[in-house]
C-alpha cells in the first residue's frame, strides 16, 4: 500500500511509534503495570529515535510538495 510512497510510509512509521508510546503509558497509568527499565526501556527508545528519524528524513523530502504534505495529513494517502 505505501512501498511505493515514502511520505505515507513516514507517516504509518510515526503512528507507530505513538502506539508505543501511548500503550506504555496507558498499561502504567491504568493496568498497574511496571515502567520499562533497562533493555526493555532502551529498546522501546531505540526503536522510536528510528521511527523519528525516518518521519523527519521523509518529512524534510516532502517538504514544500503539496501532493505529499497532503498525504502526510491524511491516512488515505489522496
Amino acid at each position: 500500500m505505501v512501498q511505493d510512497d515514502p511520505a505515507a510510509l513516514g507517516a504509518v512509521e510515526a503512528m507507530q511509534a505513538a502506539e508505543l508510546l501511548f500503550s506504555t503509558l496507558l498499561g502504567v497509568a491504568f493496568l498497574g503495570e511496571h515502567m520499562p527499565r533497562g533493555f526493555a526501556a532502551g529498546g522501546a527508545l531505540l526503536v522510536v529515535a528510528g521511527i523519528v528519524g525516518l518521519g523527519a528524513l521523509v518529512g524534510s523530502k516532502s517538504a514544500g510538495d503539496e501532493r505529499a504534505t497532503k498525504t502526510l495529513r491524511t491516512d488515505r494517502g489522496t
